[in-house]
């Protein structure tokens, strides 16, 4: 069912008229409330010809012979005849019938609306129900001057008999109405004899009235128009529900804004606008930047309050053509449609970031926020329509959360490639911060042994992301997305912390060794990292010098070297080990080894892995074993997959290594099984 035929059918019950409808093949399907109580019949009963079983037996020829000839030429008529009422009393009907067409023209069938004039037939009673009958009833002559009106009249219009005899009826008019209503009409009227409908009128107050009327031509003797009947039932309460109703569903409580179900409505049919007339429109969603600091700070009423003055202020800056919409909580939409160039866009949205940046003043307090805009256009080029609103708006959201991310107080507008990169990175950054807080991450260890003597050196810490601890993720798949970003820092911070707790544990349990921890140059350079480095160490209760070594990545540009060598120097007061990873790939390998006081060089794998194929991996890595040795650095190997290469690296001189063919990195519970085991380390070491 259309919402307008439930519209229909929704005033039709609530009318004392008697209403049917049927189809194109002559078949009711459907009978109104009062109808049906007038029968004491059900619906059911009454469909089809099931209701000609309350027509009375002698007007039955009559009927259907006017009905099928009219039915067949598809003409509206009239005829009076007698039905059955539920007790059992045969009641003169006033019959007015009219065919029904779809937009298309296409027959559809017809629609009939009765009255019961058994009473009106007779001159007194009628006179009775003139003045007791509940519907208000006037009569105007061919020029609309009001004849009579009955005491119902005066109780609904405000009007009493005596002030409205002799004048117009346009003294009813309420404004509400344009000129295509009352042309309509008046055809309806003088066509068919009659016309019913709902018109607004005017009360003597001033106050609007909804009225479910019917207008008839009263003939005359010679069947000519002798003066026009109206027969009403105010429905202004029914109006009124349906309207509370409407509001509900459409618009936002708080607000009075257009809620999401009446903004995709509408922003369906501006699409549909555009693809008609050409032009394009603007979809702006709007996130208010600091808002949730109001409701922290101040309490949700004062939020609320906030939220309709700024929503006044939004709407102020822009078109009355245009839409304004809240989603909820702190979001809106707002529709800029109908436009032809750039030129609105660009002076609306800087005023409505300024209405959104203004200071409103809330039971003398001062409050003020910004906005993030996201913009998506449709189309987006001339050949762009093939996306629908749910898709555009989805864009919208999307441009916005790119403005958010690029500082807030701003707009941006929709660009798939370029926006997916950023969103796609500051999710994975959010499920970082998520895993953090899930406990999702976790250290391996990797020995670190003397060749030569077997001895085990120490362990690398390597951190692994057990992501929804489900899916172990190596350092390669995410430490990327959270270079140069607060969260690198933090998760910096936790390997540091999460090391030297299980340095403690391993020491309760007898075994006496060193962690080492990469660290990037960005941390050495936060100002506070000496001392939450420090506070670290003294929360365990047997840390000894030396057994926590920081790697410093130099593959990472160090800007502030003075800065970088003062914090190395107070970490080797704290009792901390420096070491260089990575040496040789990167940046400045000899100037960090003038500047900062390390003690041990790594090699990195990239060399470890040529040295028993290419003779230049071979003589390069000698020399910065020779050059380490000469230095008085420790330097140790990692990367090792071979014997091979560990007794090459031994004849080098280089004694200190780690790699797969000693061990993989393993989680802390397995260590000191392996530390066990190790004991029976490979033939090439002792043989060394």
């Amino acid at each position: 069912m259309t919402l307008s035929e439930q519209r229909f059918r929704e005033l039709s019950n609530a009318a004392p008229t008697l209403i049917w409808q049927a189809d194109c093949h002559k078949n009711r399907f459907w009978f109104n409330v009062s109808w049906l109580e007038f029968t004491g019949r059900s619906l059911v009963e009454e469909l089809n010809q099931g209701w000609m079983e309350s027509l009375h037996p002698e007007d039955q020829a009559h009927y259907m012979s006017i009905y099928n000839r009219s039915f067949d030429k598809k003409d509206a008529f009239r005829i009076e005849y007698r039905l059955r009422r539920a007790d059992g009393e045969y009641r003169w009907i006033d019959g007015q019938c009219v065919p029904q067409f779809s937009v298309d023209g296409v027959f559809e069938g017809y629609l009939g609306a009765c009255t019961d004039i058994t009473d009106v037939r007779n001159s007194k009673a009628a006179t009775d129900y003139f003045d007791i009958a509940h519907e208000m009833i006037y009569s105007t002559d061919l020029d609309g001057m009001i004849v009579d009106c009955n005491q119902r009249f005066s109780e609904i219009t405000g009007y009493s008999r005596d002030e409205v005899i002799g004048r117009n009826v346009r003294i009813l008019k309420s404004g509400k109405h344009d000129k295509d209503f009352y042309v309509q009409m008046w055809q309806a009227i003088l066509n068919q004899g009659f016309w019913r409908g709902e018109i607004i009128n005017r009360h003597q107050a001033g106050h609007h009235i909804t009225l479910m009327t019917t207008l008839s031509v009263v003939p005359d003797s010679q069947n000519n128009p002798k003066r026009y009947l109206a027969v009403a039932s105010d429905i202004s309460s029914i109006i009124e529900k349906r309207q509370h109703f409407e509001q509900l569903a459409h618009y936002d409580n708080l607000t009075g804004l257009a809620n999401r179900l009446l903004l995709m409505d509408r922003l369906n049919h501006a699409m549909s606008g555009v693809k008609r007339r050409g032009g394009f429109i603007a979809l702006l969603f709007i996130d208010l930047d600091g808002f949730k600091s109001i409701n922290d700070h101040y309490g949700h009423e004062m939020g609320d309050e906030f939220l309709i003055a700024i929503s006044h202020k939004m709407k102020e800056a822009i078109r009355e053509t245009d839409t304004l919409a809240r989603l909820g909580g702190d979001e809106f939409i707002i529709i800029l449609d109908e436009l032809n160039n750039t030129h609105y866009l660009e002076v609306a949205i800087p005023r409505i970031l300024a209405a959104c940046n203004a200071e409103l003043f809330l039971s003398e307090t001062a409050i003020k926020v910004s906005a993030s805009i996201g913009i998506s256009l449709y189309p987006k080029d001339p050949e762009g329509f093939d996306i629908d609103a749910e898709m555009l708006l989805a864009q919208a959201d999307q441009a916005m959360y790119v403005a958010k991310q690029r500082g807030k107080n701003c707009y941006h507008r929709f660009d798939r490639t370029q926006d997916q990169i950023i969103i796609t990175r500051n999710n994975s950054i959010e499920a970082i911060r998520l895993g953090i807080s899930r406990d999702e991450f976790e250290l391996h260890y990797q020995p670190k042994v003397n060749m030569a003597t077997g001895e085990v050196y120490g362990f690398e810490a390597l951190i692994r992301w057990n992501k929804n601890h489900t899916k172990l993720l190596a350092p390669s798949k995410f430490l990327f997305i959270v270079q140069n970003h607060p969260l690198g820092i933090e998760l910096g911070y936790w390997v540091i912390k999460s090391a030297l707790k299980q340095l403690n544990t391993w020491n309760e349990h007898g075994l006496k060794t060193s962690i080492s921890v990469n660290v990037d140059a960005r941390q050495l350079m936060q100002t506070n990292f000496i001392d939450i480095l420090a506070a670290e160490i003294n929360k365990q209760t047997n840390f000894k010098a030396g057994s926590l070594e920081l790697e410093i990545l130099e593959t990472t540009a160090i800007e502030d070297r003075l800065l970088v060598s003062k914090v190395l120097n107070r970490c080797l007061e704290l009792g901390l080990e420096l070491a260089l990873d990575d040496f040789g790939t990167g940046y400045s390998s000899i100037t960090y080894l003038r500047d900062f006081p390390v003690k041990t060089i790594k090699i990195d794998r990239s060399f470890i892995m040529g040295i028993s194929h290419s003779e230049q991996d071979f003589n390069l890595v000698s020399h910065i074993i020779h050059m380490a040795n000469d230095m008085g650095k420790h330097v140790i190997a990692e990367g090792i997959e071979s014997i091979e290469q560990g007794e090459l690296l031994l004849g080098m001189g280089c004694e200190l290594g780690q790699g797969y063919v000693i061990a993989k990195p393993m989680p802390a519970s397995h260590v000191l099984a392996w530390v066990k085991d190790w004991q029976s380390y490979p033939t090439w070491l002792k043989t060394s």
